[in-house]
């Protein structure tokens, strides 16, 4: 059950951030604290799953494999499957710092910011400067050795989001042998939701994943090493029954879950978009919980002309279900977010559903 907001608890976990920010910034560790962390590097194959914006103009989707060589700040990102025409590979750089946090160049310049988990096995991303023509989100998966279909087994929420504009929230229980099934539970279009689904999938040796929805629709990602965190890119815009583009996150339930597992600092990356126009932002902050859910957004980087801090009531049920409550400091509402968070509380994914003409999708990692 969603507990109510206890006003006094808010604003003193507010003016407790505020303050450690305040000292954080006289530190001198610049905009991030970055000048003040040491570098880490990372080795290996990411399966990358993007979905880009020229507001206005268009919308895409990508999935590609980026290769990072430990001792080197080059990347080598190459496009396997896209809904923008011509494939390619280029080159990028990137530095990564200990906290996890990362700052990536592409390769015309243009600055992404994001984070890799505790254990190197997931990263995510955001774009969040127009002067580069467009904003992008996205949503890495190590690759691995030794996975087949019967490692993804069991009940997994996802979140999605769509250019339709759509968003949407439900479960997918895989049942190890390439066949699964598929209920929405919610999503921005309102109404009733559709009768559960079954569709198909394949996971190769490396991780890779293929989704196959009613023979026609495919989407393309990669399997974590554990079996317990995918991500998808639906890159088709001529699928017959729905030529629309997005992506997905899901990750498995687990259980003996609390609003204890997900209390510390994490970095959350955020795609927003009004259904009613074009206009898009994306934004790059911090996130901070103390054990009872409650906690506070930093915006730190963000496409739109002023940075704000959000209240935030975060719920996490036993299986990791996450329900999540944004208010300004005017506890004027915000958003209300549907998702979960993996069972060791270090990745989270959440969806504003609420056709309110604002919705939007949330990925954050923990801090190390």
């Amino acid at each position: 059950m969603m507990r109510r907001f206890n006003l006094s608890q808010l604003i003193f976990s507010v003016s407790i951030v505020l303050l450690m920010s305040f000292f954080i910034s006289c530190g001198g560790g610049g905009d991030d604290g970055s000048s003040s962390k040491s570098r880490i590097s990372l080795d290996g194959d990411y399966g990358m799953v993007i979905y880009e914006s020229i507001p206005g103009t268009e919308e895409g989707t990508t999935f590609g494999t980026a290769t990072f060589t430990d001792g080197s700040e080059n990347v080598i990102f190459e496009q396997l499957y896209t809904s923008e025409g011509n494939l390619g590979t280029v080159g990028i750089t990137y530095t990564a710092y200990s906290d996890g946090t990362m700052t990536v160049i592409g390769s015309e310049g243009e600055v992404s910011r994001g984070i890799v988990s505790p254990d190197e096995n997931v990263c995510t991303f955001v774009n969040t400067d127009f002067d580069d023509d467009d904003v992008e989100i996205g949503f890495g998966i190590k690759k691995s050795s030794g996975m087949t279909n019967a490692d993804l087994t069991g009940e997994y929420v996802f979140v999605s989001y769509y250019n339709n504009p759509w968003t949407a929230y439900g479960t997918i229980t895989f049942n190890g042998d390439g066949t699964a099934i598929y209920q929405r539970l919610d999503d921005s279009d309102g109404g009733d939701m559709p009768d559960p689904e079954s569709i198909n999938y394949n996971v190769s040796d490396d991780g890779s994943l293929t989704i196959t929805v009613a023979t026609t629709e495919v989407s393309h990602g990669m399997v974590s090493p554990d079996g317990s965190i995918l991500a998808v890119a639906n890159t088709d815009t001529s699928a017959l029954l729905d030529p629309s583009i997005g992506i997905d996150v899901a990750i498995k339930k687990s259980s003996g879950m609390s609003n204890a597992v997900a209390a510390g600092d994490y970095i959350g990356v955020n795609y927003h978009r009004e259904t009613s126009s074009t206009y898009v932002s994306t934004t790059y902050g911090l996130l901070e919980f103390d054990v009872d859910g409650l906690g506070v957004i930093e915006q730190i980087y963000t496409s739109e002309s002023f940075l704000d801090t959000l209240l935030v009531e975060n719920d996490v049920s036993p299986d990791g279900t996450t329900i999540a409550i944004m208010t300004d400091l005017s506890l004027v509402p915000q958003g209300l977010f549907f998702g979960i968070i993996s069972s060791n509380g270090d990745v989270g994914a959440s969806v504003d559903t609420d056709d309110d003409d604002h919705i939007g999708i949330i990925f954050s990692i923990r801090k190390h």
